[in-house]
């Protein structure tokens, strides 16, 4: 059973390393319903106009390759391979934010947008350098597996 937060009660946008970002402003529980949004749904015939926009930064992909904008906060929560928190699409006009551990006061709130390291490159969000580095640290890691 999820424990609800008041509307947005408990989170906050902040400046972040990111350019802005969601944290939370009192200790998270596991098991937290953190954010319920509305979804704003662009059908994939307008996609190529908005796409062109800043907007792109805040969609995210959805089914029959129509985007989506959540309203709230939802479309400010930044990207980590290793989330804090997690978003699930309910029907089709609703995405939910849980975490599943504890989250700090003061911590950012993460998701993972699901995207590899190349389409990151691809989008201009990291340099072919840290595209190279990551490989690398990919590829250690799995050596690592391997020795052990």
């Amino acid at each position: 059973m999820l424990r609800q937060l008041s509307y947005l009660h408990g989170i906050k946008v902040a400046s972040s390393k990111s350019g802005r970002g969601v944290f939370a402003t009192e200790e998270i529980p596991p098991q937290t319903l953190i954010e319920i949004a509305p979804i704003i749904a662009i059908p994939a015939k307008q996609w190529p106009k908005v796409s062109k926009t800043l907007l792109t930064e805040y969609f995210f992909e959805m089914k029959d390759g129509q985007a989506g904008l959540a309203l709230g906060y939802t479309s400010l929560y930044n990207h980590s391979f290793e989330p804090t928190a997690e978003y699930e699409i309910r029907g089709e006009r609703i995405l939910m934010t849980t975490c599943d551990t504890t989250i700090k006061k003061g911590q950012e709130i993460f998701i993972d947008y699901g995207w590899d390291y190349n389409e990151f490159y691809q989008r201009g969000i990291i340099t072919r350098a840290e595209l190279l580095a990551a490989f690398l640290a990919a590829l250690l890691e799995e050596e690592e597996d391997e020795d052990i």
